[in-house]
């Protein structure tokens, strides 16, 4: 017999089967994490596939833990891969965004549906958000920001042993082959900052979607994002070799494609997709939103630039504020449901 229960959170009724008693998991409504009730002899195990058996235990909820399925008369539920909400499992389509979404399980890869935004909407939204979950905003943008300055520290330690040995040589004919150590040992040096930026930069990108979407949000997110890293680094790479050529040519051409594409890490840490394809997915549902981002974008700074001038201290609050704002705006151009506010 499956047991039901209700979440002590927000009152879900959910359902589960009997042999998982004792375990934990996430409920689909509020993302709180619950033990089933009942006498098991194993706890806190990581289930090996998903409610519903059909293996894809990452489906919608990035790979942590499986969720419960909502107990109703009409059988057992599976959450829409697009907008989040419960639906049932043989459900070809979903009630609430129409979005087709297969028999028997969704993907979280499958067609996402473009949504024009509200810059003041999206701003109001990340706002009430952000005031409820401040500290591990907060919390993990600091931690974020002194990995990157001890890495950056490092970085310049690098050069400047490097350029303090090329003075000593004083007028002396440079040998080709130390020419070529000092001008690898900087690019590596270079490339290692990049790379354990990024690292931590998608980390705090999966974090701050958890918050949006509702989701238990860790610091420990920060560290999380190992699977989706080399595709994060290689199309951030692309993407910044874009936008800093747009933008040497003649400046709007880097605005354009910052606006078209921006959203690619929010895809990749999200659909989980693959390859480039993030960059193709980025510019289907920046269509038509050109103009409310570039709003966004200039209240960001705006935001941002009140921080600065309240001693600096106060962009450790802004910052991950206005993050959060464009998390928001991901979650609505793609369709996908945000936190509940």
């Amino acid at each position: 017999m499956p047991i039901e229960f209700n979440c002590h959170v927000c009152g879900k009724l959910l359902r589960t089967a009997d042999e998982k008693a004792g375990k934990t998991a996430k409920c689909p409504g509020c993302g709180e994490k619950l033990t089933v009730p009942g006498t098991a002899t194993e706890t806190d195990d990581e289930f090996g596939t998903d409610e519903y058996g059909d293996g894809d235990s990452d489906a919608d909820d990035y790979g942590d833990e499986d969720e419960f399925a909502p107990a109703s008369s009409g059988g057992a539920k599976r959450q829409c891969p697009m907008c989040g909400e419960s639906i049932s499992r043989q459900s070809t389509r979903c009630e609430y965004c129409g979005e087709k979404v297969g028999g028997g399980g969704g993907s979280r890869r499958g067609k996402v549906r473009p949504t024009q935004i509200e810059v003041g909407e999206v701003i109001s939204t990340a706002w009430e958000i952000y005031k409820s979950e401040m500290g591990v905003c907060v919390g993990g943008y600091v931690i974020m920001i002194v990995i990157v300055m001890v890495v950056a520290f490092g970085r310049g330690m690098c050069t400047g042993l490097i350029n303090a040995g090329a003075a000593g040589m004083g007028n002396q004919q440079p040998n080709p082959g130390v020419l070529v150590l000092i001008v690898g040992v900087g690019l590596v040096a270079g490339f290692i900052e990049l790379a354990i930026r990024l690292y931590v930069e998608a980390g705090f990108k999966r974090l701050l979607l958890n918050v949006a979407r509702g989701k238990n949000a860790e610091i420990g997110d920060l560290f999380g994002a190992g699977r989706f890293y080399l595709r994060y680094l290689g199309n951030s790479i692309l993407f910044l070799l874009m936008v800093t050529f747009g933008t040497a040519a003649c400046i709007v051409p880097g605005i354009i494609l910052a606006l078209m594409f921006w959203p690619f890490a929010y895809l990749i840490l999200d659909r989980d997709l693959p390859g480039i394809e993030c960059l193709s997915r980025a510019k289907e549902i920046t269509e038509g939103n050109w103009g409310a981002i570039f709003v966004l974008a200039l209240a960001a700074f705006g935001i941002n630039l009140l921080g600065i001038c309240a001693l600096c201290i106060g962009v450790l609050f802004t910052a991950p504020l206005t993050m959060l704002m464009f998390a928001v705006a991901y979650c609505r151009m793609s369709g996908r449901a945000t936190a509940r506010v």
